[in-house]
């Protein structure tokens, strides 16, 4: 038994992840949480009657929260999101932040509406563990000062955020195989397809296209398999590092297909996805930088920055820094995933052909 625990805490630590991929991805996240900011007042304008918290700890709520505990829940997430593009404070803003963006959605879904963001506010709650604070941030700084020991990352946190990601996949991935979906019968995408161009809501980009083949059931129970396999099969690829990154490669791909088809964004997962890219690879920064700020210092300039944000709406803060909707972040994921699988594939046939060269004729 304790073998077997030895080799699965050595197969959680074993990675490439380096603190500067995380420094860039956590400044990334950051900046795309900032333009995202949701505003949470109009919750108490919803009827009394309708607030049906779902399972979790909203269900603590007896009833819509006042107006000043929603402001001030913005605020705080305003703050904690400045703190963490300055890598002040990381792990505990980490923390708060993934408390408070679960708090404030959890309210929000209370009225029967649920979004598909839930990986936005995975990722803070698996990467306050993942030493993501350790360069480029208030914290590297403080701690070469003090002479502390530079932070490290934490391979075993990106295995955490894969596998909650994996598991997400999966219990859509079930729900599918128990509706019916591998029936070869059923076309479930088809008919998920034609319903929604008969309403209207899926009539435009790739809809035309693929209403034209709508009698091809090959095809469409093809998409069918393939969307099973993808959401059951990704919790399996989490074993691997290069095989997760192919998966979740082909994931952001799936999710433009199902937008220019189908008309539903997932552009949160493709924010998730970033965490697992190695960014010092494509912009190299140098190692053990810093921002030079004192404790002070990066209070005040935190607290004061995200008060500010907060009293900014969104369309006022894209004055400042140039929004990315959800459509531009699915196009720019997929087109990460086809460079990424390219590379990967052209590897894959030199190695190949390096195998073939070296063997015996």
């Amino acid at each position: 038994m304790r073998h077997v625990i030895e080799r699965v805490d050595a197969w959680a630590r074993r990675g490439d992840f380096t603190v500067e991929d995380l420094a860039r991805y956590r400044i990334i996240y950051g900046v795309l949480a900032l333009l995202g900011l949701r505003g949470y007042g109009g919750i108490v304008h919803q009827p009394e009657a309708q607030f049906d918290p779902p399972p979790g700890p909203i269900m603590l709520f007896d009833s819509i929260p006042p107006q000043a505990a929603l402001e001030a829940l913005e605020i705080v997430i305003a703050v904690l999101v400045v703190f963490l593009i300055m890598g002040f404070k990381t792990k505990p803003a980490s923390l708060l932040l993934a408390a408070a963006m679960i708090t404030g959605t959890g309210l929000s879904y209370s009225f029967g509406k649920i979004n598909h963001d839930i990986f936005v506010i995975l990722v803070p709650a698996a990467m306050a563990f993942s030493g993501w604070g350790g360069a480029m941030s208030v914290d590297a700084h403080l701690a070469a000062r003090s002479g502390r020991p530079r932070i490290e990352s934490s391979q075993w946190a990106m295995r955490l955020l894969a596998f909650m990601i994996g598991l997400a996949f999966l219990t859509a991935g079930t729900a599918k195989v128990a509706g019916g979906w591998l029936d070869p019968h059923t076309h479930a995408a088809r008919g998920y397809f034609l319903r929604g161009y008969v309403t209207g809501d899926r009539d435009d980009d790739l809809a035309p296209l693929f209403l034209r083949v709508h009698d091809i059931g090959i095809l469409w129970e093809a998409l069918d398999w393939f969307t099973v396999a993808l959401e059951c099969g990704l919790i399996v690829a989490v074993l691997w590092w290069r095989t997760f990154r192919i998966g979740v490669a082909f994931a952001a791909l799936f999710h433009l297909g199902v937008m220019l088809v189908m008309n539903i964004q997932f552009a949160a997962n493709i924010v998730a996805y970033g965490a697992f890219v190695r960014w010092n690879l494509i912009a190299p920064s140098k190692s053990g930088s810093a921002i030079p700020l004192s404790q002070p210092v990066a209070w005040v300039l935190g607290l004061g920055l995200g008060f500010g944000l907060y009293r900014l709406n969104n369309s006022e803060l894209e004055r400042f820094i140039p929004s990315i909707g959800g459509v531009q972040m699915l196009y720019i994921g997929a087109a990460v995933a086809v460079i990424f699988l390219a590379t990967q594939t052209w590897l894959g046939f030199r190695a190949l052909r390096r195998d073939q060269v070296r063997s015996p004729q």
